[in-house]
């Protein structure tokens, strides 16, 4: 680890250039815990369990705020875990502080390090080491405390490798996507995930990759594969793992579109060969080449149907637009004929130039980006989620059940919730009040958000209660807003049916690999 006192939380923010990325913060004890977070029943049980994970709680007033506001700045939550090692105990024995920042000892985006020398390249007033070999690297797991169980958003040290129990006998592979990445092997009726990987982007992490694969292997004596599962996106850096990895194997490729990927991993760990689950997270590559997020998919076997969507947005300048969400905002009022919401600048100038031809996104992550930007909550990304994870703050459940319903209309059997409505009703109060963003009343905000994104999760959720075939699932990475799973609890249970949410793999992309498993698997038995 690579630690600090939360005091000077700033030079490892320098480090990462990270100036607002959330820091996890170990605590000596549960009571030190309770200074800084909400702490209930469950999030104690987790804290305290053998596995020591990371467990996110909200803010709690009083004498840790400000330090709390420090680590996770705009957020709702920090993220808490107890000394789980003899030399943090020892540490904490010998401090007069209670709490320290620990992050992971690694250099942005690559794998932590596990030799002296990749250590030494951190810059730090202090190295500590030991003569124990470390075999295998294995970052916090990271979880979200709840009655029903954990909600995974990072699985790794403390609960890997667990096997799942399949009901397939053979022996495949998945590399998983390319952000947030773990991979899975399947032997022998039973399913192994890797620890967490990181970001497939890099080939310090694509090595990671496939060194955590082969040690799987062989802590397993698994054969050789007789598929690799990889997404379907042409470009992703795991694809071109996977294919190498086939042709070493001479083992199949199997293509997993993203977010049938996403809702079959729901569907496995439920013991069910059918379901109808909301897939909502930043991005996936779709069969059409647009980029996906916002799907209603149904599952039968080894195969899936698009039921619906939320209507596409402009990405004006591709990536620039998903670190920059203000420029959908821009793109939107462009489109509407909203100009007095659009800046003299020249970056607002671009945009309208290239909002006609930019690519089109249904991503419920991009989208819930774009209200926060339009409020002035967060128009620039500094880190993977920030403005989604900023706009949890002032989402209200209650308002988000009362929210009118967008039109939905059909188009070649595929259902589109009207995004372009949900933008015209925010913009339409936005000009109306003659307000600016930066001077919106914060209890205003609060109301303009949770209308915004309770219309779209809304018309989402009633396109996927029209199947009348049981429950509803709900995944993604957008399944971490608890303020969206609140939700759709409630309105999918007043419905008559039951939300089913993932319990054993994460909900984002570290679920994804056990879900191109389980079609890969159905795929090749003809399912």
């Amino acid at each position: 680890h690579l630690t600090a006192l939360p005091e000077v939380s700033g030079r490892i923010r320098e480090l990462y250039s990270r100036p607002f990325k959330p820091l996890a913060v170990m605590v000596r004890d549960i009571e030190e815990a309770e200074r800084w977070g909400e702490i209930n029943e469950h999030a104690r049980r987790m804290l305290l369990s053998p596995q020591r994970p990371i467990v996110l709680v909200k803010k709690k007033e009083g004498e840790r705020v400000h330090l709390a506001e420090k680590v996770a700045p705009g957020l709702p939550t920090v993220g808490l875990y107890l000394p789980y090692t003899g030399i943090q105990h020892i540490l904490f024995f010998h401090m007069k502080k209670p709490y320290l920042i620990m992050s992971s000892a690694n250099l942005p985006g690559e794998p932590m390090a596990i030799e002296e020398s990749e250590a030494l390249r951190l810059p730090a007033d202090v190295y500590l080491f030991h003569r124990r070999k470390i075999v295998m690297r294995a970052d916090d797991s990271l979880l979200i405390p709840r009655e029903e169980g954990p909600l995974f958003i990072r699985k790794s040290r403390g609960y890997v490798p667990e096997p799942v129990t399949i009901p397939w006998k053979g022996c495949g592979i998945a590399v998983g996507p390319e952000m947030n990445s773990t991979g899975a092997l399947a032997q022998s009726g039973k399913m192994y995930l890797t620890q967490y990987i990181g970001n497939l982007r890099s080939y310090s992490n694509l090595r990671y990759m496939q060194e955590a694969l082969e040690h799987l292997r062989r802590m397993t004596g698994s054969p050789e594969p007789e598929f690799v599962a990889i997404d379907m996106h042409p470009a992703y850096s795991s694809r071109r793992l996977g294919e190498e990895l086939s042709e070493r194997f001479g083992a199949e490729v199997v293509e997993v579109q993203h977010h049938h990927a996403h809702a079959s991993a729901l569907a496995l760990e439920w013991n069910l060969s059918e379901i109808t689950a909301l897939t909502l997270d930043g991005v996936g590559y779709g069969e059409d080449g647009t980029l996906w997020g916002g799907e209603v998919i149904r599952v039968e076997g080894g195969e899936y149907l698009r039921r619906g969507t939320l209507s596409g947005m402009p990405l004006p300048g591709g990536d620039a637009a998903v670190k920059r969400p203000v420029r959908i905002v821009w793109a939107m009022a462009e489109r509407l004929g909203y100009d007095e919401i659009i800046p003299d600048t020249r970056e607002a100038e671009l945009t309208r130039r290239l909002a006609s031809r930019a690519p089109l996104s249904s991503s419920m992550g991009r989208f819930m980006d774009a209200v926060a930007a339009s409020l002035g909550i967060c128009s620039t990304r500094t880190y993977d989620g920030e403005p989604a994870m900023r706009l949890e703050s002032y989402l209200d459940a209650e308002i988000m059940l009362s929210a009118p319903v967008p039109p939905i209309e059909e188009k070649g059997g595929l259902k589109l919730v009207d995004l372009e409505w949900v933008f015209h009703e925010l913009f339409e109060s936005l000009t109306s009040s003659r307000s600016t963003c930066e001077v919106i009343a914060e209890r205003r905000k609060v109301h303009l958000a949770s209308k915004a994104v309770g219309s779209a999760l809304l018309g989402l959720l009633l396109i996927a209660l029209e199947d009348e075939r049981g429950d509803v699932g709900l995944t993604g990475g957008v399944a971490y807003n608890r303020e969206v799973e609140a939700v759709a609890e409630k309105f999918v249970r007043e419905q008559g049916s039951r939300l089913l949410l993932p319990r054993v793999f994460p909900a984002g992309d570290g679920g994804i690999s056990a879900g191109q498993v389980s079609v890969a698997f159905r795929r090749l038995a003809g399912d």
